[in-house]
């Protein structure tokens, strides 16, 4: 037996049974271990090999073998491995892989390295092409574990490689794990000489198995310790660094600090001041100075925000402490009343009321009541008290005709401009001038896939559909034999409708791919900084505005059930449709100011 596993090599047999999804990729490991031992025994005698494959294999491979139709014959290696590649490789199913691959998530112990080369791993299934590295990188992102590495990621934008990404890791978990070192051995220094000093005393409380590390759970370490796996791990609950949520102590303590104190205050007071106040203010984006009023509170000048929606006048605390500060004139007691700000069910914590006179442009208010709140915001001036003031108005207003210029109704304006220039808006169109050259790789051979069946009750609207998009121009019948075919996919929409795709999947592989950069929101945001007028375009059937050239045509043959056709403007699903759109969109409208 030692003579054997000498020789053997320590490989293992390989199991063909289990999950069918897994047999694939254990077939390919196994492959690969097998042929690093004939390689490094000098084992080249086909022959040899052949006997030396199966025998490693083990028996149940032996059988399968035995049952495959073409499997060469005694000295043929070459053979036998395409044979057992055939049966142990079916056919992927390409949207499951990608499935399981967007499923994937760094592991509790796992280095951003490890869970790049596992993500390598499945993407060999998923037929992701050229674009492997940049899904393999967006995972990463998403689901890295650590909060500060994946901002630290998402900082460089587009211009992020797989590459880049590796490397930032490898430097972020490395100084996270130094800087826990030196801190480990600076607490080690200090606390030596009292350790050895109670260690006789103390030493089976130690051992006890009641103590364990407060951030994993664990009993073999303590927190300190470098081997604890939760000091780079987020916690779930809080989101911060250093610990597991099953050790989290924030969430529950909150939770009863807080319930605590709105019983307290629903218990304490009357009826009268235990009603529910609202305050309606969600966010304001038009001028910085547009509802804002100034009053004088207790006789002391501050800064208000009108609130139609508000029951009550609404200050925050800072405010509130700045007003004391100032000498304010007023009555403060504590209440029991509840404020909800907009769309929430939990009321905002108060932290008390007071009364005061106010006055705003020589209009005065008697006792108008404050609610004080803990955090930070812009006082609010209640509906009741700012129609006190007459600083809001509410309901239809007299109409001042003096000075006001007539302004043309959104669709007046449209259907006006829709009649002088009817000969624009009808059809599709297309950018003059403009037809766009593929570049095909001449080493790759033509495909001709088969037509997909499809379903009865939508051959019809396909039909339909085929013939208006032929009408229009943008699809033509090809007339004879055709080198390219792909096939067709309906997809329905929810309002009834269909729309038609082709899978280029097979094509996109003949395609060379030219890059144009496409700008990033910082390059859009520099590009209109200190504009004041906007213009909003609606850029339906967008690809369809470019034509292609007649010898690019060919590429982008449809099968379906009425025959062939192909496209004669830019489509959706060519691996390089994107970067021509931007580009030529981009050139079209370049002179525009």
């Amino acid at each position: 037996m030692a003579v054997f596993k000498a020789f053997h090599g320590g490989i293992p047999t390989f199991d063909p049974k289990g999950e069918p999804t897994s047999i694939a990729p254990r077939w390919r490991r196994w492959k690969r271990a097998f042929e690093l031992f004939v390689v490094g025994k000098g084992i080249t005698d086909k022959t040899q090999k052949r006997a030396l494959m199966l025998h490693c294999a083990g028996m149940d491979v032996q059988d399968i073998f035995d049952t495959l139709p073409d499997n060469g014959n005694a000295n043929d290696y070459d053979k036998a491995i395409e044979a057992l590649d055939t049966y142990f490789n079916p056919a992927v199913n390409v949207p499951y892989e990608r499935h399981m691959f967007r499923r994937m998530s760094q592991e509790e112990s796992e280095t951003i390295d490890q869970f790049v080369t596992r993500l390598k791993q499945k993407a060999l299934s998923c037929d992701y092409g050229e674009s492997s590295d940049e899904f393999i990188r967006d995972q990463v992102i998403d689901k890295c574990r650590s909060v500060a590495l994946r901002r630290k990621l998402l900082e460089r934008g587009q211009t992020l490689t797989l590459k880049q990404l590796q490397e930032i890791s490898r430097a972020h978990e490395a100084s996270y794990f130094q800087a826990n070192k030196i801190n480990d051995d600076a607490g080690h220094e200090v606390k030596k000489e009292n350790i050895n000093r109670i260690k006789g005393k103390f030493q089976s409380k130690f051992k006890s198995p009641n103590k364990k590390c407060f951030r994993c759970g664990k009993t073999d370490h303590f927190a300190k310790s470098p081997k604890c796996p939760a000091k780079s791990a987020e916690c779930h609950k809080c989101h911060k660094e250093g610990h597991f949520a099953s050790e989290c102590r924030t969430k529950v303590s909150n939770e009863r600090d807080n319930k605590k104190k709105i019983n307290y205050t629903r218990e304490d007071q009357e009826s009268k001041e235990g009603d529910n106040e609202y305050a309606f203010v969600v966010n304001h984006q038009s001028d910085e100075n547009s509802g804002l009023v100034d009053i004088k509170v207790g006789g002391v000048l501050c800064n208000f925000l009108i609130d139609s929606g508000s029951t009550c006048n609404v200050i925050d605390k800072s405010c509130w402490e700045k007003l004391k500060a100032k000498q304010i004139k007023c009555k403060s007691e504590k209440t029991a009343t509840q404020i909800y700000s907009y769309g929430s069910s939990k009321p905002l914590i108060v932290a008390g009321k007071f009364t005061a006179d106010v006055v705003c442009q020589g209009k005065e208010v008697k006792e108008a009541e404050f609610i004080v709140i803990e955090g930070t915001g812009k006082p609010l001036l209640g509906k009741k008290t700012a129609i006190q003031l007459n600083v809001l108005k509410i309901g239809p207003q007299p109409v001042i005709s003096e000075g006001v210029n007539s302004v043309e109704d959104d669709n007046t304006f449209r259907d006006r401009m829709m009649k002088t220039y009817s000969g624009c808006f009808k059809g599709i169109g297309k950018l003059k001038d403009r037809q766009l050259e593929v570049n095909l790789d001449p080493n790759v051979k033509p495909v001709a896939q088969r037509a997909r069946n499809i379903p009865y009750g939508l051959q019809s609207k396909v039909e339909k559909k085929l013939d208006e998009l032929e009408r229009q121009g943008i699809l033509e019948k090809v007339k004879g034999p055709a080198k390219w075919a792909s096939p067709l996919v309906v997809v329905p929409k929810p309002n009834g409708d269909i729309r038609l795709c082709t899978d280029m999947r097979k094509a996109n592989e003949a395609i060379v791919r030219e890059k144009f950069p496409i700008p990033t929101v910082d390059d859009i945001l520099h590009e209109i900084n200190g504009s004041k007028v906007f213009s909003k375009l609606d850029l339906k059937y967008g690809y369809y505005q470019l034509e292609l050239e007649e010898k690019s045509r060919e590429i982008t043959t449809t099968v379906t059930h009425k025959g062939h056709y192909r496209y004669t403007r830019l489509i959706f699903g060519m691996n390089n449709a994107s970067e021509y759109y931007q580009y030529h969109i981009g050139d079209a409208i370049r002179d525009c100011e």
